[in-house]
């Protein structure tokens, strides 16, 4: 699933909203930011209270800054699968869903490490283009992206797709702890429905809603099913 987050330099985060992102989605964390014409990166796969002081400083440089919690699903846990990731010189990125170009089994680097270096070739400067802008929508899907330059131009991708709630931009609502029950409800992983279907990639039990749509709603993929075992 993911999150990805664009919190605007007036904006305020609250240390109980970035813990319920880290547990929510407990795989690594990281944010970005441009300042003086570079982007500054900080990353933490263990700790949250480390995560938090990290967070906690960077927001006194007063940028508008991009934060991402990860939930693995392709690639290893380390530091280069966890976000932010660079696309070339100017740009970096963040990204919320499952690419499943990208996707293969065992593999090392993630399904995002892998799409930036497919866009690695376009002009540095495409965030300025709608028209690629679009064609990364389209590639994506239903997925969200952030895109952030040296210059701090931030571009979020299938925005409407997310949800703004206290001036934050948030890729989903796993923010929230009250709704995590939706996510994590142990009915999930079990089916009323007779023969259980599930999600190719996360593996999750499909309601008959999602099962029409196509769209699992737990790691926000258009996904194929199959018949659990």
């Amino acid at each position: 699933m993911c999150i990805a987050i664009y919190k605007p330099k007036e904006s305020e985060i609250t240390k109980n909203t970035l813990k319920t992102c880290w547990e929510s989605n407990p795989h690594g964390a990281g944010l970005m930011y441009a300042i003086n014409g570079k982007v500054k990166i900080a990353k933490e796969l263990k700790s949250f209270k480390r995560f938090l002081r990290q967070f906690r400083e960077h927001e006194k440089a007063g940028a508008d800054m991009v934060i991402h919690f990860r939930i693995m699903t392709h690639g290893k846990l380390d530091f280069r699968n966890t976000h932010p990731h660079r696309v070339n010189k100017d740009t970096w990125l963040v990204h919320n869903g499952i690419i499943s170009e990208h996707c293969y089994k065992n593999a090392s680097l993630s399904d995002t490490v892998k799409f930036c270096k497919m866009i690695a070739g376009l002009p540095q400067d495409f965030m300025k283009n709608r028209a690629t802008l679009n064609l990364i929508s389209g590639y994506i899907d239903t997925d969200k992206m952030i895109l952030l330059n040296r210059q701090g131009k931030i571009q979020i991708i299938n925005e409407d797709l997310g949800v703004w709630d206290g001036g934050v931009w948030y890729s989903n609502q796993s923010y929230e702890t009250v709704k995590m029950s939706k996510w994590y409800d142990s009915a999930r992983y079990y089916s009323p429905y007779g023969d259980d279907t599930e999600c190719i990639f996360c593996q999750v039990s499909l309601s008959p809603k999602e099962t029409k749509t196509g769209i699992c709603e737990f790691c926000e993929s258009r996904t194929e099913t199959r018949i659990a075992n």
